[in-house]
């Protein structure tokens, strides 16, 4: 396997692990925190729990960010940013598109307004809201590198000879 492979697979697989640690940190772990804390009466865990949530969310953040910067690959910018969007935009997609509205029913039914409310269940319920926010820098970072392969292709590209006629000025 080449460096390149490489490096485009551990762009993509590692921003799924990061979202699947930093979503189970905030909806399983620090969920727990704040339902056991309003239990007890007892604020001090759950704030400390969302101050190392939020720093954790933005150790994801920069993981992602290193990740695709080494891989400078268009089809980890496109997987980023198709990724990122759906994420970032879940919540609003969800609700538009599988909630009845007043008198006009849902415009998704069946088994993929199910799929759509079973991930935003599972993934984005947590009380930091970290998938969507990765989700987001994903969205962000994946258009980013979709422009720096552009510019890097248009730079690596032959420059256009000009003949030193075409080059002369006029004198109109």
């Amino acid at each position: 396997m080449s460096d390149r492979t490489i490096r485009i697979l551990a762009a993509l697989g590692g921003a799924v692990l990061v979202l699947l640690v930093i979503g189970w940190l905030d909806s399983a772990v620090v969920a727990g925190i704040d339902r056991t804390a309003g239990a007890n009466f007892d604020p001090m865990p759950a704030a400390v729990a969302s101050s190392l949530g939020d720093l954790a969310i933005a150790a994801g953040a920069l993981s992602i960010v290193l990740l695709a910067r080494r891989a400078v690959d268009a089809w980890v910018g496109i997987a980023y940013a198709i990724g990122g969007a759906f994420l970032a935009f879940l919540f609003p997609v969800t609700w538009f598109l599988t909630a009845a509205n007043g008198n006009s029913p849902a415009l998704l039914t069946g088994p993929i307004a199910d799929l759509l409310d079973q991930i935003w269940t599972n993934t984005e319920q947590g009380p930091l809201n970290s998938v969507p926010i990765l989700g987001a820098v994903m969205f962000l970072v994946g258009l980013y590198t979709i422009g720096a392969v552009i510019r890097i292709r248009r730079a690596s590209a032959p420059p256009v000879t000009v003949s030193p006629l075409e080059a002369q000025p006029s004198s109109r």
